[in-house]
């Protein structure tokens, strides 16, 4: 470029001619000298027939804009471009940092067109007259220039380099002045000033940017068979996946490994890689100042941004301008949405900027992440707020916002998604903070971890309790006391006090939490045999809830457990009436498969049993018995609804699920310090099977179902509607239900009832 350089000298400031044949040939030569041809068609080309497809359709378009960030290939997609078409010859202009001088890119341009036919010496005249800058003359001289010489392509290459105001206004007057039949390719890191949006409008621009020069998986392999390169069919693919087909990370792998393919390609790619990490340093981060590369590095510790996260990560206020300013440069910035608001880096970028600033302050990484966690919290994106609360190292912030949304999440079954941001810490990690060691007891005590659950509340346990709860409660220690009444491993008494303790702390402020308390007691005088003080407490955690979804997953295990106390009682209605407001809250939300709803469900296959539906009754006690183990988080829970389908398995005189249940509700209470009236009505179960209750057995179905009825205390005319028989149909019933089991009385024979279709 030296010899170029001095050789544009003589054009554009040589002294007044005193010969004009002479001027003509100095010129001549000079112009000659400056534009080099054509680069020929490059070896590593890749087909890419939707360019190709693109060239044949936009001959006609007044400019081709080919903008990308560096490494996608722009040069080579603009020689290919040129070289394809045959009808027009094409004017090569490589531009370099000399050319940033309006006369040296005017001469740049002036040598192009004297190489299809030389410059007449009026122009070559005006042209070396002596100015300090480019003139109306000189800029006539051009427009006059091309039109003589159209049609043809002018390609103009690395045209960001074009910076100066003088300089960009010979390109604009360029483009405005090109000729019809005339079309001009440019390739450029960022958006020339140029007027594209008005050019847009009227249909005279093509735009190829980066997402067209991305390469897909079989370019990959293509683009890697070009540069020798053997790789099998996943290698391909995770290389793209790791360059997101940027050609020139493909091609710097290939350099990481061996251009020659022998060593294979590198088992993991990123952008700290020496390679990959020199290359974004010299073509992206060395010709920024020191502002923008902070801001660079300072953003990239997200995986995505905008503008309002930006100033409050960075506590600055001209993020928007900057991020435009990044976009419009291409420096591997990536839009995530259509208007523009949010952004990602490449990911090798991104990989770049992370080790470069943690080379220089590890300390920034952590306060930064905070910020976008706290403002992720303030506008409802909870999920990257845990994130980068997580990726902080601050479990107590990690802790607060997840005690602080899980019940939403819990409410519509989103139980997978706790279980992986849990995932994210270790176990130390989370029993470092009480809120995260809570809510870790919350998630596996309702995904069955009963070990697991008790070792976080035990953990919780260990720290200050008496400050405000995230998930609304009064205190962590109410918020505790809840868990453990949930979990209800310390036995029923205990379970009574927690949830007294939980009532009196949220009854002041009315919070939802009171129905846990309200549930706790509930569920202890439920064991205890204490019906009317059980029916009070959950009627009243039921209206508590007052149907909101966001406590759906309380208020359906509140009805199941409320219809357990009403069959206890033998009111077979009002337990019907809870099992159908239970189901209705659990199709809603989503709900059928849950922890909770394994109340309603058993209660609902009594019901069923007792209103003659022995079909539903027998497909209702095997769902819930095949998924019993959702329940052993909460032995107390799983050994009631184990012995209530016990006692109903035996009903149905399935021995050998009856046999199971009593198995299963064996092992939850062996871990149980006193759990009220369950032994026993275990021990009766055990009891019932060795010794089945005389002459019950050899009533017909029917026969039993109106024995079921007779316990509460219905008249026959309403057994009769209940059973959609007739009241003769019920009197005929009775008498032989008499006969058979050797009774005189309506109380003689309930006495001879199966333990699950008494009474309380």
């Amino acid at each position: 470029m030296s010899s170029a350089t001095g050789l544009r000298s003589d054009v554009v400031s040589s002294g007044a001619a005193t010969d004009e044949a002479t001027n003509s040939a100095t010129m001549q030569t000079g112009i000659l000298d400056l534009a080099p041809s054509l680069p020929p068609r490059g070896s590593t080309l890749v087909h890419r027939p939707e360019l190709e497809a693109l060239r044949a359709w936009n001959l006609d378009r007044k400019i081709v804009l080919i903008c990308a960030a560096a490494g996608y290939g722009k040069s080579t997609v603009l020689r290919h471009w040129c070289a394809s078409d045959a009808s027009r010859p094409t004017i090569w202009v490589p531009l370099d940092q000399s050319d940033n001088a309006a006369r040296a890119l005017l001469a740049r341009l002036m040598s192009g067109l004297h190489q299809l036919a030389p410059l007449d010496s009026e122009v070559i005249g005006t042209l070396n007259r002596r100015t300090t800058s480019v003139d109306a003359a000189m800029l006539t001289a051009l427009t006059r220039s091309m039109a003589q010489r159209a049609p043809f392509q002018l390609a103009v290459d690395d045209l960001h380099i074009i910076t100066d105001a003088h300089s960009l206004q010979v390109i604009r007057h360029t483009v405005d002045t090109i000729p019809a039949g005339c079309q001009i390719v440019i390739a450029t890191r960022s958006d020339p000033d140029i007027r594209l949006a008005r050019m847009r409008a009227a249909g005279d621009l093509l735009e190829i940017r980066s997402e067209s020069l991305t390469l897909n998986v079989e370019a990959t392999a293509e683009y890697l068979a070009l540069l020798g390169v053997t790789a099998t069919d996943a290698s391909v693919e995770s290389l793209h996946e790791a360059t997101e087909g940027w050609p020139a990370g493909i091609a710097l792998a290939c350099l990481a490994s061996g251009t020659d393919g022998r060593h294979g390609l590198p088992a993991h790619l990123n952008g700290q890689r020496h390679q990959i990490a020199e290359y974004f340093v010299e073509e992206v981060l060395s010709s920024l100042d020191d502002d923008t590369r902070s801001f660079l590095l300072r953003t990239a510790v997200v995986r995505r941004f905008s503008a309002e996260l930006v100033n409050a990560k960075l506590e600055r206020q001209d993020a928007h301008e900057i991020i435009t300013r990044l976009a419009a440069s291409n420096s591997f910035l990536i839009p995530l949405d259509d208007d523009h608001r949010w952004f990602r880096y490449h990911h090798l970028f991104q990989d770049l900027l992370n080790d470069q600033l943690d080379r220089i302050d590890t300390a920034d990484r952590r306060v930064l992440l905070q910020r976008a966690a706290r403002w992720h919290h303030e506008h409802g994106t909870i999920d990257e707020a845990f994130d980068y609360a997580q990726r902080a190292g601050d479990m107590a912030m990690a802790g607060r916002l997840m005690l602080g949304s899980w019940g939403r999440l819990a409410s519509r079954g989103q139980m997978a998604t706790l279980l992986m941001w849990l995932g994210r810490s270790s176990d130390e990690e989370i029993a470092s903070d009480p809120s995260y060691s809570i809510i870790a007891g919350w998630v596996h005590a309702l995904t069955g971890e009963v070990r697991r659950a008790e070792f976080f509340a035990a953990a919780a346990q260990r720290h200050r309790l008496d400050v405000p709860s995230a998930d609304g409660a009064a205190s962590l220690a109410s918020a505790l006391a809840n868990l453990r009444s949930a979990i209800g491993a310390s036995g029923v008494e205990q379970m009574l006090e927690d949830g007294q303790f939980v009532y009196d702390a949220e009854l002041p402020s009315r919070s939802r939490w009171l129905i846990g308390g309200c549930r706790a007691i509930g569920t202890a005088h439920l064991l205890l045999g204490h019906l009317d003080e059980a029916l009070d407490a959950l009627h009243e955690a039921i209206r508590l809830a007052g149907g909101d979804d966001a406590t759906a997953h309380a208020e359906v295990h509140c009805l199941g457990l409320a219809a357990f106390g009403h069959l206890d009682r033998g009111e077979v209605d009002p337990a019907g009436a809870r099992v159908l407001d239970a189901n209705r809250l659990m199709a809603r939300n989503g709900l059928e498969s849950t922890f909770e709803a394994m109340a309603p469900t058993a209660a609902d296959a009594v019901v069923s049993y007792r209103r003659g539906n022995l079909p539903r009754a027998r497909r209702l006690l095997g769902a819930v018995t095949d998924r019993l183990s959702i329940a052993d988080a909460a032995p107390w829970y799983k050994a009631s609804i184990a012995i209530r389908l016990g006692e109903l398995a035996a009903d149905l005189e399935d021995s050998a699920t009856a046999e199971r249940l009593v198995g299963a509700a064996s092992k939850s209470l062996g871990i149980l310090p006193d759990a009220g009236t369950l032994p026993g009505r275990l021990s009766q179960l055990r009891d019932r099977l060795v010794r089945p209750s005389a002459g019950y057995a050899i009533l017909t179905p029917a026969e039993r179902r109106v024995l079921v009825q007779l316990a509460t205390h219905k008249t026959l005319a309403e057994i009769g509607k209940t059973l959609y028989v007739s009241r003769t149909t019920v009197k005929s019933h009775v008498s032989s239900i008499y006969s058979k089991l050797g009774v005189t009385s309506r109380h003689e024979a309930v006495s001879r009832l199966p333990t699950s279709g008494r009474a309380g």
